[in-house]
C-alpha cells in the first residue's frame, strides 16, 4: 500500500498547506493546481498552527506504522521475551524513532507570503521552529515593500534548532540544492524564496529571472544558509556562498538601479529639471538600501 497504492503512485512524497493571501486565490481552485500531494488551504491567519496540528497528527499515524512493523518482527522472530518486547513498542514515541525510521513520514510544507508568515503568524512560527516537527514553512517573497522589517531568515536562524535557507528563483542550483536539505533535514525548515511578480512590481514577464538575479547583486536579498548540524559556534553554521562580490556594498546592480527598472517603485524617483532619467531616489528608497547593505 505504502509502495504503490491504487494510483500507483503510493504514498504522498510530502503534504501541502496555503496560507491566507495572494497565494491561496489561484492554489485552491482544484483541480486547477500543480500538486499531486494532498493540499490545504487555510482561510484564516492561523496557518502555522494548522500545520503544527496537521504534522503531529501524520507523527502519530506513522510511529504507529513503525510500532506495527517492530511488533510484526518480533512475532516473527519469536524470541524468549516475545512478551516484554511487545510491551515496550506500546510506548514507542517520535523521539524513539530512529533517523531513518523518521524519514519515513512524509514532511509538510507551508507556504505562504511575508505578511502570513512574518506579521500575523510570527509568534506562531516561532513555536514551529523552536519544535522537532517535520514542517517546512516556505515564504514567497516578491521584495515589494521598503519598510523597515527584519531579515525573515535571520529572525528563523536566532531560533538556532531550524535549518534556514534565504535563496532566489533566478539562482536555480542555490535554490535546488538548499531545497533538497530543507527537505531531507530532521527536523523543522524555513526557507525564505526570492519570487519576484510581474504583475505587481511591473516589468516585462520573461524579465522574471533577471529582476530576481538583479535583486540578489543589489542586496534586495541575499543568498544564505544555516545548518545547525554545522561543525563550530553558532556564527560558523551559516554561509553566504553565491552573493556576488561578497567584500564589496553590492554586485553589478545598486538597489537603486534594481528598484528603477520597477514600475512598483517609480514613485520614490523625483526626475530631474531637465527630465532625464534615471532622476533621484527619495529619501526612503536611499535608507532602504543602506538596510539592505547593513544587513
Amino acid at each position: 500500500a505504502l509502495q504503490s497504492g491504487p494510483d500507483g503512485l503510493g504514498r504522498a512524497r510530502f503534504g501541502v498547506i496555503f496560507a491566507q493571501g495572494p497565494l491561496s486565490e489561484w492554489a485552491g481552485r482544484y483541480p486547477r493546481h500543480p500538486y499531486h500531494a494532498p493540499l490545504t488551504v487555510e482561510p484564516t491567519a492561523r496557518g502555522v498552527e494548522l500545520a503544527r496540528g496537521l504534522v503531529q497528527g501524520l507523527m502519530s499515524d506513522h510511529v504507529g506504522l513503525v510500532r506495527e512493523l517492530k511488533r510484526a518482527d518480533v512475532i516473527a522472530k519469536a524470541p524468549r521475551d516475545v512478551r516484554e518486547q511487545l510491551a515496550a513498542l506500546e510506548t514507542l514515541r517520535w523521539e524513539d524513532l530512529t533517523a531513518d525510521e523518521r524519514r519515513g513520514c512524509p514532511p509538510l510544507l507551508f507556504i505562504g507570503d511575508p505578511v502570513s508568515i512574518g506579521d500575523a503568524g510570527l509568534g506562531y512560527l516561532t513555536r514551529l521552529l523552536t519544535s522537532t516537527l517535520p514542517v517546512k514553512v516556505i515564504m514567497l517573497d516578491g521584495r515589494d515593500g521598503l519598510d523597515a522589517r527584519p531579515e525573515p531568515a535571520l529572525v528563523a536562524m536566532a531560533h538556532r534548532t531550524a535549518y534556514v535557507l534565504a535563496t532566489s528563483v533566478g539562482y536555480p542550483d542555490h535554490l535546488t540544492a538548499g531545497m533538497h536539505e530543507a527537505l531531507a533535514f530532521d527536523g523543522p525548515a524555513f526557507v525564505h524564496i526570492h519570487a519576484p511578480s510581474p504583475r505587481r512590481q511591473g516589468y516585462p514577464a520573461e524579465q522574471t529571472l533577471a529582476v530576481a538575479r538583479a535583486a540578489v547583486h543589489a542586496r534586495a536579498h541575499i543568498l544564505f544558509r544555516y545548518d545547525p548540524r554545522q561543525p563550530g559556534v553558532f556564527g560558523q553554521r551559516a554561509s553566504l556562498a553565491g552573493n556576488p562580490a561578497l567584500d564589496a556594498d553590492h554586485g553589478d546592480v545598486t538597489f537603486t538601479q534594481w528598484a528603477q527598472g520597477l514600475t512598483r517603485f517609480s514613485g520614490h524617483f523625483t526626475p530631474g529639471a531637465d527630465g532625464d532619467e534615471p532622476g533621484t531616489p527619495s529619501a526612503r528608497l536611499k535608507a532602504a538600501a543602506t538596510r539592505r547593505i547593513e544587513t
